[in-house]
């Protein structure tokens, strides 16, 4: 009588299709993670967007870091990579719609837009510090930066939202600059460089 049970080649055509069946799933669960991250950013420009035009109905301008030229803020904002550096137009955008009137660097989440765990703290003694969800702790002279939904460069909290306007703040007064728009707001996007607005990078204006 024959013995019934798997051949050795069976069992591993067996093991090899289970492989292959893993791979994909690990594949498509990646591409459905990205792309999550990539609705939850789209979401987060649009409400900072809204948060914007409640802002510039009170204030007739955008918000913007004092001092500096029009070439410092381009500059900023075509930063290629997250990793370095302050972002001193999103620190003033966070400034403006999200403290409350009269708080010094860091506080209470404030009047027009509420950051809902999109921020850290940035300064050169301790880059990327995180914050807990609903109050922005001080650390040191750090300063507010709006975030992503996609790890920055030190791999724990989302890269810095790009931001310019057509206004820029010189000596406590408004300057037009050539932008041909009120302002621009970018994510870099998963692969976490500047594209210039384009590839998976996410720009709106």
């Amino acid at each position: 009588m024959k013995k019934q049970g798997f051949t050795l080649i069976e069992l591993l055509v067996v093991v090899a299709i289970i492989g292959v069946l893993a791979a994909i799933l690990m594949v498509s669960f990646g591409y459905v993670r990205t792309r999550a991250k990539v609705s939850t950013t789209k979401s987060l420009l649009q409400s900072i967007a809204q948060a914007l035009s409640n802002y510039m109905a009170d204030e007739n301008v955008p918000p913007a870091a004092d001092g500096g030229s029009v070439q410092d803020m381009d500059k900023e904002f075509e930063r290629k990579t997250d990793e370095v550096g302050v972002f001193k137009n999103n620190q003033a955008l966070a400034d403006a719609l999200c403290l409350e009137a009269g708080e010094p660097g860091a506080g209470r989440n404030g009047p027009y837009f509420n950051l809902k765990g999109f921020y850290k703290l940035r300064n050169k003694s301790k880059a990327g510090v995180r914050v807990s969800g609903g109050q922005c702790r001080s650390a040191g002279n750090g300063k507010v930066e709006i975030v992503d939904a996609f790890r920055g460069g030190d791999k724990k909290v989302g890269q810095a939202i790009r931001y310019r306007s057509k206004w820029r703040l010189v000596n406590g007064q408004y300057q037009r600059s050539t932008l041909p728009v009120d302002y621009q707001l970018l994510s870099i996007g998963p692969d976490g460089q500047f594209n210039n607005g384009k590839g998976d990078d996410i720009l709106w204006e």
